[in-house]
């Protein structure tokens, strides 16, 4: 299986051909992924912290194209987070590195979009 190339060279037409593909997949795990909430969840902060991150983003997001997809994303990456001590811990460990250090690139405050 060829491998992508990360950073500047990346081959787009090769990402282009596999996102039909991811897309796929994230519409066929959304009819089976609950959405977490405050009830279905080990309420642990940091998993009700996520759902009311995820919460807020989706009230101001505006591209229903992108929306469901995102969604599944978001959801299963809580439910993870929560039911799952490794992914909790390695999600942990980016929340202690983006803390520690820079975000050197930040795009413009409000993303495209955006609704306030």
């Amino acid at each position: 299986m060829p491998r992508f190339n990360v950073g500047p060279q990346m081959d787009f037409d090769k990402f282009e051909k596999l996102k039909p593909i991811i897309v796929k997949l994230l519409r066929f795990a959304s009819k089976y992924v609950d959405v977490p909430t405050y009830d279905n969840t080990t309420r642990s902060k940091n998993t009700l912290r996520l759902i009311e991150i995820r919460d807020e983003f989706f009230q101001h997001l505006d591209n229903d194209t992108r929306d469901r997809d995102l969604r599944v994303i978001i959801d299963i990456g809580i439910w993870l987070f929560d039911y799952d001590s490794p992914y909790r811990k390695w999600i942990d460990w980016w929340v202690i590195k983006l803390r520690e250090g820079e975000w050197p690139e930040i795009l413009p405050k409000i993303p495209y979009n955006w609704k306030e």
